[in-house]
């Protein structure tokens, strides 16, 4: 397993990731899980990939994990669903925090999914505050959490 910069070349089998982690892992309603399909498209993640620092963990030429960090907060971090379980994520995450120390960052910062919440503080990620994000008519509920480092 390899951890790397993503390509702009990578951005569909990213969507495939996330479609995969959103349809198996996440808890959240239809109604929410249909706001994060139809947001992470191509042209999305293309948009972001181009704006901050993403990685991608691949496995035998296949990626099966992404993650991002901008401006000190961790974003798009997802695992696909037959790869949870196996570090994957938690390599994934050192790799993301060791970039923000890099860029001079004394702590990161990230919304959690409800069913990743233990994940975050089993790697050192204490709660902030639950927060209730307005996407639209979506209203989204999270928790901030955050990570010294």
């Amino acid at each position: 397993m390899n951890i790397r910069e993503i390509l702009l070349e990578d951005v569909p089998s990213c969507i495939i990731v996330i479609q995969d982690c959103l349809d198996k892992s996440v808890t959240y309603d239809a109604g929410i899980i249909s706001f994060f399909k139809n947001k992470y498209d191509i042209g999305y993640l293309r948009e972001k990939v181009s704006n901050g620092t993403f990685y991608v963990a691949e496995d035998r030429g296949e990626i099966i994990a992404l993650g991002g960090i901008e401006e000190g907060w961790i974003k798009k971090m997802f695992v696909s669903y037959n790869s949870q379980g196996r570090g994957i994520g938690g390599r994934l995450i050192n790799r993301l925090e060791e970039v923000a120390k890099i860029e001079g960052r004394s702590e990161v910062h990230l919304y959690s999914f409800p069913n990743s919440e233990r994940f975050y503080e089993r790697k050192g990620y204490e709660s902030v505050e639950k927060v209730s994000l307005k996407r639209g008519n979506i209203e989204i509920s999270t928790l901030h959490m955050k990570k010294s480092l």
